[in-house]
């Protein structure tokens, strides 16, 4: 009777693990690769690259937009201040992305080491469960 109840409890723990590294394992192993703050600033930097793409995006939308009076006002001497404007607004986006990147990725990276410490864990019961059986 011990031993069936031994078997069984060995079965479930094996199939939820197998059921972690099937589906989570690879990119949780992947992201462990690196420390916290590695892997975050990675992250930040890519979203920094990503906000730029956007900034120059809305600002060419708006170029489009309003194309004619674009001109105008470059050649006329009317945007003044718009290069600081301009900076302004991509640096609040920015900021705005890489705070959002943070905490998504900070989170994110947090799940993933409490992930494999249950895998670890668990792979450490296995284990007690194998000796008391030997």
């Amino acid at each position: 009777r011990f031993s069936r109840m031994v078997n069984r409890e060995k079965v479930i723990l094996m199939t939820h693990m197998a059921q972690y590294a099937e589906r989570e394992g690879t990119r949780d192993a992947e992201i462990n690769q690196y420390f916290r703050s590695d892997y975050l600033s990675f992250q930040i930097v890519k979203s920094v690259i990503c906000s730029t793409i956007l900034y120059f995006l809305i600002i060419g939308f708006f170029v489009m937009v309003r194309f004619e009076s674009f001109w105008q006002d470059l050649f006329g001497g009317g945007f003044g201040g718009g290069g600081i404007l301009l900076l302004v607004g991509w640096l609040i986006l920015t900021a705005i992305y890489s705070w959002a990147a943070y905490v998504v990725y900070s989170h994110k990276y947090k799940q993933m080491r409490r992930r494999i410490r249950a895998y670890c864990d668990s792979l450490e019961k296995l284990e007690e469960l194998y000796e008391r059986k030997l």
